[in-house]
């Protein structure tokens, strides 16, 4: 299953992409609400798939914590920012606490934690709010999320962190995930070394806490001016999507331009450049897929893009795999990193984030060949 992630992940990855452009068609009611009822099909397999792929990736001894020193203010803005819209619809608060604490751990390994953890507290509260926030303790530093939630009987707390077992959910909902969040919590802290506790109380609320150990305070990363956090609007933007699959770029191609973007696809670095050059224009934005044929990936082909033009171009990788080190070398080079499959909703979201932090210049809007002109030389 680990090793398979991609394949997996791909075509999923496509039908929300083509759900995306279909909402944004003008259509009846029944066919708008068939059109929810795919997205919401997609959403739970997107859950199924992520459970079953990280409980696999743990049992095959494929994650390999690299811990470091990290400050937990970077951390808790990403998870609020993640999860805020998920709370909302519910009608549920989110409240994350500011924290300058700096702890020793491996940063991606327990971002995901942590959101597991959070989207739990979310899906099992119904009234009230969902609290994270951290404590200093004579060990290190305890990160906690709050909930006031269904709470868990006492004779369930045992069996919580038990492979698909679940609470309140006797007739096996899929809408309601698969019972993985928190046995991939568990197998995770203890790769870690993390020690953790649970404290619940029914009707009332649940606790999870873990204890970090402290690292040296870091270097506070100054705040952008209000000016440049902004989120512009991607009409008009220049965006080059690198992806060798046909179906993607054509569904990706057609989701930017229902957005009123400008948008040049290939499925390869090289071909990009060769496409390049025949516009007048620089891009805004190059969205990648990380593994591409040949061996090549979707950092190198950032990088040759940026080399080719001079420019430090914005960009956003996208993937389907799993593996810790891939993972690593995104998140190293200092670039956003979406996990397929990737909904119109949060794919606009990333880009709108990315352009707002790399706000640039007006420049002439020219338009740019369709991906079928390049079928041909595509597909090879």
């Amino acid at each position: 299953m680990a090793s398979a992630s991609h394949d997996l992940r791909q075509p999923l990855h496509t039908i929300s992409l083509l759900v995306g452009v279909l909402r944004r068609q003008a259509v009846t009611p029944e066919v708008g609400q068939l059109v929810n009822h795919i997205q919401a099909s997609v959403a739970a397999m997107e859950a199924l798939f992520v459970g079953l792929l990280d409980i696999s990736k743990l049992d095959a001894g494929m994650a390999r914590p690299v811990p470091g020193d990290h400050d937990l203010a970077e951390l808790l803005r990403r998870v609020a920012a993640s999860h805020g819209p998920e709370a909302a619809r519910k009608g549920l608060r989110l409240s994350v606490v500011p924290s300058r604490c700096a702890v020793h751990t491996d940063a991606v390994l327990l971002e995901r934690v942590l959101g597991n953890l959070v989207s739990n507290a979310i899906r099992y509260t119904q009234h009230g709010k969902v609290l994270v926030g951290c404590r200093r303790r004579p060990g290190g530093i305890e990160l906690q999320v709050w909930d006031t939630g269904i709470g868990i009987a006492p004779a369930q707390l045992a069996h919580v962190f038990d492979e698909f077992y679940q609470i309140d959910n006797p007739e096996r909902d899929r809408g309601k995930g698969l019972g993985l969040g928190l046995a991939i919590v568990k197998r995770t802290l203890d790769l870690l070394g993390h020690r953790y506790a649970l404290r619940s109380a029914p009707g009332r609320g649940t606790c999870f806490s873990i204890l970090l150990p402290t690292a040296e305070a870091l270097p506070r990363v100054p705040a952008q001016p209000e000016a440049l956090a902004a989120r512009p609007r991607i009409a008009g933007a220049f965006v080059v999507v690198i992806d060798d699959e046909a179906d993607t770029r054509r569904a990706m191609q057609a989701l930017c331009h229902s957005w009123g973007a400008h948008v040049l696809t290939a499925a390869s670095a090289e071909q990009c450049l060769t496409l390049l050059d025949e516009h007048l224009r620089d891009p805004d934005l190059i969205l990648s897929d990380y593994r591409l044929r040949e061996h090549q990936d979707g950092l190198a082909a950032v990088r040759q893009v940026r080399a080719h033009i001079g420019q430090p171009v914005p960009a956003i990788i996208i993937t389907g795999d799993t593996a810790t080190a891939d993972l690593r070398r995104v998140t190293d080079a200092g670039l956003p990193l979406l996990h397929k499959p990737v909904g119109a909703d949060r794919l606009l979201a990333a880009i709108e984030a990315e352009l707002g932090a790399h706000p640039t210049g007006g420049c002439e809007v020219v338009e740019t060949q369709s991906d079928s002109d390049h079928e041909d030389s595509a597909g090879r």
